[in-house]
């Protein structure tokens, strides 16, 4: 904890004024030189408190001043059990300059946003709970020294004949790559810190213990080479992009299976603290996530849908709707067979697309930090195959009645009507389906940290 040296009170970072600052006098101090008790010693340690969840098991590390009363990663209201840690420093951190107070206002515009998002969501004492955590994330160099030789071509017509000539194109190239960054934390997915990607590097400080007065730090368990060749393909893709601007090189076709790595250094690789304000919308036994970036003020949130509002917003717009197509179509009873096949046909593909995602999420096939930390018996959660037929199959239903009915062409109207009211209800029923959908995706079980990367599908 830092200690004022004026009045010996608490002392936290400002994001505002970039400075320490006291809580009681107001004295302010440059982090560097700040007094605390929190000094990276020689071996590149440094004494915190590790908060460990007794519910999921989540760990965040802070000051000994500090007292966690809820868990950030399951929204869980308890006191954290607490002990005292030697910590590994990180290299460096790039400090907080999103205060609070306005990320607050940043979350509540997205929710002004969200006409169907759920009231709990949007009441103060849960908003009030967004945290200051920095995240610890590897950070990649790169350095590409020496000659690169690439294939390439030209293609002309003449007459009736078309020649391609190939060439070995060469150049001497001179790049380096700094801050190629992935999160180092199995806790906090990849989605969410894509989702708010990218920090400005350039402005990272070499780390000082100061920076996390008054804010909250996750723990590195991700080991660098899970992401070492996601950061050299980044490298690669950028290195293909340059070569090909070359001015030498243009009006030549270059071919994209080229190995512009070779002679690709890494020159470090290192763990740094990035800075997100973080919240967790605990509902029953879901949870949801709001994330910000607390250097650029970039948001995401998984919102999901409140049935009961979004039912209501459905019949008013509904109104409009039927209104405006009396008034451009001539409503016959095989045009209206006709739409409700098109709507049938959307809420198949949708609901299709949507069982896809939930499994891969709740797989976490798209979080390789999360996938480093499971065995390959974990990875079998998910929506099964029986599951998702008797969800698209509604649809589907929906649809082929009502092809029957536009194929065949029925004397009777009534025909027609009946089909179209069978259809339609089990168009609604799938509506309800991709509403549900939705707010899977968006909400998921806690995930269970007593075991790093534990089952999330486990209760709490």
């Amino acid at each position: 904890m830092v200690k004022c040296p004026g009045c010996g009170s608490g002392m936290v970072f400002d994001p505002v004024t970039q400075k320490v600052k006291c809580e009681h006098c107001s004295t302010m101090l440059e982090p560097e030189v700040a007094s605390t008790t929190m000094t990276v010693e020689d071996q590149g340690v440094f004494e915190s408190v590790l908060y460990v969840c007794p519910q999921c098991g989540g760990e965040i590390v802070s000051d000994a001043d500090t007292v966690a009363t809820f868990c950030s990663y399951c929204g869980a209201s308890v006191i954290l059990e607490s002990r005292v840690v030697q910590m590994v420093a990180p290299s460096h951190v790039i400090p907080f300059k999103i205060p609070k107070e306005s990320c607050k206002n940043i979350y509540k515009g997205l929710l002004s946003k969200a006409i169907y998002a759920p009231s709990y969501m949007k009441s103060e004492e849960q908003i009030n709970k967004v945290r200051g955590i920095y995240m610890p994330y590897w950070d990649y160099d790169f350095t590409k020294n020496g000659q690169i030789r690439l294939n390439g071509r030209k293609s002309y017509r003449r007459g009736d004949y078309v020649y391609t000539d190939h060439y070995v194109l060469s150049a001497d190239i001179s790049a380096s790559y700094e801050g190629v960054s992935y999160d180092a934390s199995s806790s906090f997915s990849d989605e969410l810190s894509n989702s708010i990607a990218p920090f400005i590097v350039s402005d990272a400080k070499e780390f000082n213990p100061s920076y996390l007065s008054g804010f909250y730090a996750d723990t590195a368990d991700v080991s660098d080479e899970v992401y070492s060749n996601d950061a050299r393909n980044i490298v690669k893709s950028d290195l293909q992009n340059y070569c090909r601007n070359i001015p030498e090189f243009r009006g030549y076709t270059i071919d994209g299976n080229n190995d512009v790595t070779l002679g690709l250094e890494m020159t470090s690789k290192e763990v740094d603290y990035y800075p997100v304000w973080f919240l967790a919308n605990r509902h029953n036994d879901k949870i949801s996530y709001a994330v910000i970036n607390g250097q650029t003020g970039k948001v995401s949130a998984d919102i999901p849908i409140d049935y009961t509002k979004y039912l209501i917003g459905t019949l008013i717009l509904s109104v409009p709707i039927i209104v405006l197509l009396n008034m451009f179509l001539t409503l016959t009873p095989n045009t209206m067979a006709i739409i409700a096949i098109i709507f049938a046909a959307i809420i198949f593909f949708t609901v299709d697309g949507q069982c896809n995602l939930i499994y891969r999420r709740e797989n976490n096939l798209n979080d390789k930090g999360m996938l480093s930390k499971r065995t390959a018996k974990t990875i079998s959660a998910g929506m099964p195959m029986k599951q998702k037929g008797r969800i698209i199959v509604k649809p589907a239903i929906a649809a082929l009645i009502d092809l029957i009915v536009v194929v065949v062409q029925p004397v009777y109207d009534y025909v027609y009507y009946i089909a179209i009211i069978l259809s339609l209800v089990f168009v609604l029923i799938s509506f309800y389906d991709v509403i549900s959908g939705h707010n899977r995706l968006t909400m998921r079980k806690p995930q269970q940290f007593g075991v790093r990367g534990g089952d999330e599908n486990a209760s709490i």
